[in-house]
């Protein structure tokens, strides 16, 4: 066992090999380069990159899938997601409530950023730390989910989602309401594929 970077010392640092200092190490993944991706600190959103220059060993490299940044950033944006500690507006679908952060769902989606910024479809207050809600109506709770988890993480639905009763054309209906438009394309071509 070798130690790459970091000791047991706390403390948020920046320098080289064990003279670097990580607060509260989460994940770990591994780029195609070599270097480390450390989420530090998961409340305070530190990602931070270690230039470890590791490979792994000859024997498993076949058996090794490494991370890449995109998908360490998916994990991240996806915890994140299912972390409501630093959420600042609740949505009530369908009977059941969810909580966000408006910054990603602005950054997002522009039907969210205008609903936001005009007020309109809102409670008067409208968030979540106001202790309104924010009503849509129409939407199963099971779409909602699925359209939070692709705004945050950029993923598709998944198999089991439809197996919970997700439906495809009410994906995409409601993919097009929120402008998540490589939603709505993937929808379409699933839809087009169960048609044929």
């Amino acid at each position: 066992m070798t130690t790459v970077a970091g000791s047991a010392e706390e403390g948020k640092v920046d320098r080289k090999g064990v003279s670097i200092r990580f607060n509260r190490p989460e994940f770990l993944a591994m780029d195609g380069q070599g270097c480390l991706l450390v989420l530090d600190n998961f409340n305070a959103g530190s990602v931070r990159m270690v230039e470890a220059c590791l490979s792994p060993p000859q024997r498993l490299a076949p058996q090794v899938q490494q991370a890449t940044a995109q998908e360490f950033l998916q994990l991240a944006y996806r915890k994140l997601l299912e972390d409501t500690e630093l959420t600042d507006v609740t949505f009530a679908v369908d009977g059941q409530l969810f909580l966000a952060h408006r910054c990603v769902l602005s950054w997002r989606s522009p039907s969210f950023r205008t609903m936001f910024d005009s007020g309109k479809g809102m409670h008067e207050g409208g968030s979540h730390t106001a202790g309104k809600d924010i009503v849509i109506k129409d939407v199963s709770a099971e779409t909602f989910r699925v359209l939070l988890r692709f705004l945050y993480a950029h993923t598709p639905p998944e198999e089991e989602d439809f197996w919970e009763g997700l439906v495809v054309g009410e994906m995409a209906r409601v993919s097009d309401l929120f402008e998540a438009s490589e939603l709505y394309v993937h929808c379409v071509k699933r839809f087009t594929e169960e048609l044929a």
